[in-house]
């Protein structure tokens, strides 16, 4: 069933969009913090086990945030539009992967997590999910091209990381996007808000 709704309608769900925090996703409470402050809703395994416990809501009634790849996505809850009665999941149409630094992303594309990176990217590709890459480095540019800043990524050149890099990224059709650690809570959100819009 298709629906449409107005500008205004979208508008106002949006109000109620929630950030889903992957249950793997260890460094996350930096975010969490900012997204209290900022009065942006989120669902978190410690939400899940909040709700389960404290609020004494079935674990049959609730989902766990377990996402199939990337680390954050988004959700509106059930009721958030008129005629759906339940709620929507955005983790098959939008997804944001973190990496801390340029050590996590190396690490990543080297020979002991290429081959999940690359079937899982391959999925989001073949299922049309918006998928991005945001990397937790403000100078992500000076320190992938100079090697300066805390280096310890294991490859033998920056050259040969930097095209490691070019490789996989146009490979698995995503984009890598640095963001100083500042503002990777607010640019998570924005992403995320403006994908499900």
């Amino acid at each position: 069933m298709i629906y449409k709704f107005t500008t205004r309608e979208i508008d106002e769900a949006l109000k109620s969009l929630f950030i889903v925090v992957d249950t793997r996703e260890q460094k996350s409470d930096g975010y969490l913090s900012q997204w209290d402050r900022d009065n942006v809703k989120t669902y978190s395994m410690r939400d899940f086990e909040k709700y389960t416990k404290e609020k004494k809501i079935a674990k049959k009634d609730l989902i766990e945030p377990v996402l199939s790849a990337g680390d954050y996505s988004a959700m509106l809850p059930k009721g958030t539009l008129k005629g759906i009665e339940r709620a929507l999941w955005f983790d098959k149409h939008t997804i944001i992967e973190k990496k801390a630094s340029i050590n996590e992303l190396a690490h990543n594309i080297g020979k002991s997590d290429i081959i999940r990176l690359r079937n899982e990217f391959a999925r989001l590709k073949a299922n049309g999910t918006r998928h991005r890459i945001f990397i937790e480095d403000g100078l992500y540019f000076k320190h992938l091209y100079e090697g300066t800043g805390n280096q310890k990524h294991g490859w033998k050149s920056q050259e040969s990381l930097s095209c490691a890099i070019s490789r996989e990224l146009s490979n698995w059709g995503t984009e890598l996007i640095p963001v100083p650690r500042e503002y990777m809570a607010q640019e998570i959100y924005k992403k995320l808000k403006y994908d499900v819009r």
